[in-house]
């Protein structure tokens, strides 16, 4: 019964906190609500700008629609006016005169208000005013571009400039802006092409000087209007015939010639995309090079390795894209397997100002080995004969010797310890079983007899690198 009771309590007590919390809201005053005086200019197609597409010199006008809302909650009387804030002009400075640029309001397109300019007229002055109480209300206005004759061809811009003005009110007035777009004649018709230096394949040949590098043209002719990109994008990595597949590093890309916009630093190719040019502010004409070119090949090996690289053209706003052209890439990497021997002393392997009994003299070399065949193999060398000199007296076998030491090295050295150089051959390594790309070195060491007669003593070594 104690328990019961304490949570009894406990359920009362949160019951009264509960009302005396909802007693206290119920008695504060609410609070006014903040000023709200806003206006707003929207094409009825969508889109940021008000865009009339092509206009023929010798048609007739063309006409677009736009949404002007004003939400309002000062209960004062409010107009909406407009008026050419810029002119609408192309680039070379030819505009279109304010009598063939007009506007009108549609009746019966606003809930509480009056349409103010209901027959077509220049643009600029009121075009709508609010009742008396000042309600919020949106309302339809159409512009309308007039072709006349002489038109110069061109992309033409301007903006419309919209204030939302209180009656009667010490609250500010609140303006908007509204970009206009058009295209006159067939001067300028947007178009993006991309052509290769040879056919439709980026060739790449590894072990061809004049085939290490492709030339891809991009020409863009006309005004698209807004900003945009040019993205490329590859189905997938190459890939050859046996399966394995190309390292993105072993192809890269730059861009260079553009006038108006910016093209690729020159980078690996990648997936899913990357962007290679992005246009000026207005999508204005152009043309650059995407140049092709081999890249890191130490890793890779032997084979064809092919894919296609689709182009796509992006609108930098939205995100709206098309499929400009697609290429294929066929990258053809040799069987490589050769063996470089780099000594510490540029002489090679030399033993100077020996002394009877003195402690090993050592005289060491790096051996690196390119191999692209993804076969294993082995590295062997081969004396030709002992230490002699001039004479024909030599140094015994047993006074020269060498070990294997690791560089990072991935495949398996032989000779660990110091061993005796022998005639005959001797494999100094053998590869990890993918027949990668690696290196060692040789440490070999010479100790003189106490009876050696002076004099310079020589020998040739044979390196040799083969598949196993």
């Amino acid at each position: 019964m104690r328990i019961k009771s304490i949570g009894k309590f406990r359920i009362v007590g949160v019951v009264f906190v509960f009302l005396l919390y909802m007693q206290q809201a119920w008695a504060a005053p609410s609070p006014s609500p903040s000023p709200t005086f806003s206006l707003s200019a929207s094409p009825y197609a969508g889109g940021y700008e008000l865009d009339f597409g092509r206009v023929d010199p010798s048609g007739g006008a063309v006409r677009r629609e736009v949404t002007i809302s004003v939400n309002s909650n000062l209960n004062t009387q409010y107009e909406v006016s407009n008026t050419m804030s810029t002119s609408v002009c192309n680039d070379k400075g030819d505009c279109i005169p304010s009598r063939n640029f007009s506007v009108y309001g549609i009746r019966g397109s606003c809930r509480y208000g009056t349409i103010r300019q209901e027959r077509e007229y220049y643009v600029g002055g009121v075009l709508y005013t609010s009742n008396t109480a000042g309600t919020s209300d949106s309302f339809t206005a159409v512009y309308s571009v007039i072709p006349f004759v002489g038109m110069k061809a061109g992309y033409y811009r301007g903006t419309i400039g919209f204030t939302l003005t209180p009656i009667g009110s010490a609250q500010q007035p609140v303006r908007t802006n509204l970009d206009v777009v058009l295209q006159v004649g067939q001067e300028d018709v947007f178009d993006v092409e991309i052509t290769g230096q040879s056919g439709t394949e980026i060739r790449l040949v590894a072990n061809k000087t004049d085939m290490q590098t492709y030339a891809v043209s991009v020409n863009i002719t006309g005004i698209y209007g807004q900003q945009f990109r040019i993205t490329q994008e590859p189905t997938q990595a190459p890939i050859s015939s046996e399966g394995k597949w190309l390292d993105w590093n072993a192809v890269r890309v730059e861009g260079s010639g553009a006038g108006k916009g910016t093209t690729i630093r020159s980078t690996a190719i990648s997936f899913p995309k990357q962007t290679v040019y992005n246009s000026s502010s207005r999508g204005e004409a152009d043309s650059f090079t995407l140049e092709y070119s081999l890249g890191d090949l130490s890793k890779q090996a032997a084979g064809i390795y092919k894919t296609n690289i689709r182009y796509y053209m992006e609108n930098a706003a939205t995100g709206a894209r098309q499929l400009l052209d697609t290429l294929g890439l066929n990258v053809e990497v040799a069987n490589v397997l050769d063996v470089v021997i780099t000594p510490d002393n540029p002489s090679g392997i030399v033993f100077s100002d020996l002394k009877p009994g003195q402690p090993a003299v050592i005289s060491t070399l790096t051996v690196a080995i390119q191999s692209s065949s993804g076969k294993r193999y082995q590295v062997t060398q081969r004396l030709a004969s002992d230490l002699t000199n001039k004479d024909g007296y030599l140094i015994p076998e047993q006074n020269f010797g060498l070990r294997t030491e690791s560089v990072s090295t991935k495949g398996t050295l032989n000779f660990p310890q110091f061993d005796i150089v022998k005639k005959s051959d001797m494999v100094l390594f053998i590869s990890d079983n993918l027949g990668s790309p690696d290196q060692f070195r040789i440490m070999y060491g010479l100790t003189v007899p106490e009876d050696v007669k002076a004099g310079e003593y020589t020998t040739r070594i044979t390196y040799t690198v083969s598949e196993i």
